[in-house]
């Protein structure tokens, strides 16, 4: 008898998309492959287990090296603030919600950890904008 092994043909690349949704980990989104989310879906908290605490996480970090660091790295004046990590990465992760959630939370430390110090030549203008500046641009993302 002639037996052959059945050949194996390559599985088509929408195959291997399904195949790969099957396995335990992978985490899908709303939206379809291809397919651009819309406003209500960015807006959606459903990815809230995962951004919450990754934010707290990466603020808490930053604010415990900062206090390790000595003094005059830590006075305000080092740019971009370390505080842009979380932003960034939230912003760039989890869309518009988990952005705006590491915006609030790298806010709060920002507040709680002390003001940068006024200056003698400094109005009360001057000083607000230098305050204001950075919470300002983390909300502008």
């Amino acid at each position: 008898m002639n037996m052959q092994a059945p050949s194996q043909a390559k599985p088509l690349p929408g195959e291997v998309l399904s195949s790969l949704h099957d396995r335990p980990g992978w985490r899908q989104s709303n939206s379809r492959v291809g397919h651009e989310r819309t406003l209500a879906e960015m807006m959606s908290l459903s990815d809230w287990r995962w951004f919450v605490p990754e934010s707290i996480g990466l603020v808490l970090i930053i604010v415990l090296i900062r206090t390790q660091m000595p003094g005059d790295l830590v006075d305000g004046r080092a740019l971009p603030h370390p505080l842009w990590i979380p932003v960034l990465l939230m912003s760039g992760q989890y869309g518009i919600m988990g952005g705006l959630f590491a915006t609030l939370m790298a806010t709060a430390a920002f507040f709680l950890g002390g003001l940068p110090l006024q200056t003698a030549d400094q109005d009360f203008y001057a000083y607000a904008a230098v305050v204001a500046t950075q919470p300002c641009a983390w909300f502008g993302t």
